[in-house]
């Protein structure tokens, strides 16, 4: 066993205890039986000490210095031979000593086990750390390249569009019915550049929610009132269902809101020859849904799961990234963005916050 810092001080307070414990055996009366016999007892303690700071070695050494202390003042006050009942109570010392000892070093050896495992698991955690590290560096560069590459694909066909049309405006025999089409065209292509650049951005650089109380059915019937001019252009007619006691959630108003706009928009550039846009807001167990179900012709099934991938769109003049930037935000509210049928006909989508007026 590897010597230790403080072994004089153990040894000095195991020799301490014994001298205490023989000084105190030998000082009881022989008319106090009981006494004597549980004061015997303690003889055993020194022992466990010795066992217990230096192994089965220790133990024996004390159980040898416990024997002394026990028969020693015997033999100076009396003549007479020691009893078998004392070589007994001697054996059992020896015996004790053995035993601490063993089961000292078994525990030593076990801790010892303990301990390296434990140092193995520390030093497998950490590489464990350092792959997922690097894995996780791979993810991202792999998804930085996957994004560098869809958004020049959807910067391409704008700058073509445009770079076609200024070569055409520059013509000085172009008809004033043509170059208006062109500017238009140009105009157009501009603000879907500028529509891209403002959904990345709020894709890879989102803003962390100022959570607040809110009204999701004031919410919602704000987004409508919004919305209507473009709704009114399709033919789309906006419908909030009734609800009352709908109770506030814990949100960040101005995110939830631009999820709203984008699932609404959504539903009315669907139907591009009119329908009706319905709006529901409800309580369900400890959650307040907005449902947003439409009329069109609804999503494909092949379209469902990709529906949420950043770049995938169905609309001719989409981004691709409206929905992604909508799921990011519900997953930093902890709650839920899902999509549907809308039975018989169109599409549904719908929210799910936690109900609350404190942050969960």
């Amino acid at each position: 066993m590897a010597p230790q810092s403080n072994s004089p001080q153990r040894i000095a307070a195991i020799a301490v205890t014994l001298a205490a414990i023989g000084i105190a055996y030998h000082s009881i009366p022989s008319t106090y039986p009981l006494i004597s016999k549980t004061a015997q007892f303690l003889f055993f303690l020194p022992i466990a000490m010795g066992a217990l700071w230096f192994g089965w070695a220790g133990g024996l050494i004390t159980a040898v210095a416990s024997t002394i202390a026990y028969l020693l003042p015997l033999r100076l006050v009396s003549s007479q031979p020691y009893e078998a009942e004392q070589y007994g109570e001697v054996l059992d010392l020896w015996l004790m000593g053995g035993i601490f000892g063993w089961l000292a070093g078994r525990e030593r050896r076990q801790r010892i086990l303990i301990e390296k495992t434990s140092e193995e698991l520390r030093a497998t955690y950490e590489r464990l750390n350092e792959s997922l590290d690097s894995l996780k560096r791979a993810a991202r560069l792999s998804a930085v390249g996957q994004l560098a590459a869809n958004l020049a694909h959807e910067i391409r066909n704008p700058l073509a569009a445009i770079d076609g049309a200024v070569d055409l405006l520059r013509s000085s025999e172009l008809p004033e019915a043509d170059r208006t089409e062109f500017l238009g065209i140009i105009q157009k292509e501009a603000k879907r550049l500028a529509r891209l650049l403002t959904d990345m951005l709020d894709y890879a650089r989102p803003k962390k929610p100022e959570f607040t109380s809110a009204d999701l059915q004031g919410l919602a019937q704000s987004v409508a009132s919004f919305l209507a001019p473009v709704a009114q252009k399709s033919k789309v007619r906006i419908v909030i269902e009734d609800s009352r006691n709908v109770p506030a959630v814990w949100c960040d108003p101005s995110q939830i809101r631009q999820v709203l706009v984008n699932l609404m928009l959504n539903g009315v550039q669907a139907m591009p020859t009119g329908g009706q846009l319905t709006i529901g807001v409800y309580t369900e167990g400890r959650n307040v849904i907005v449902d947003v179900r439409d009329e069109g012709p609804g999503i494909p099934a092949e379209a469902l799961e990709k529906l949420f991938s950043p770049f995938y769109t169905t609309k001719k003049d989409g981004t691709g990234l409206g929905l992604a930037v909508a799921q990011r935000i519900m997953h930093e509210h902890r709650g839920q963005l899902r999509v549907g049928s809308n039975i018989p006909a169109g599409a549904a989508f719908s929210i799910s916050l936690p109900i609350g007026t404190d942050r969960q």
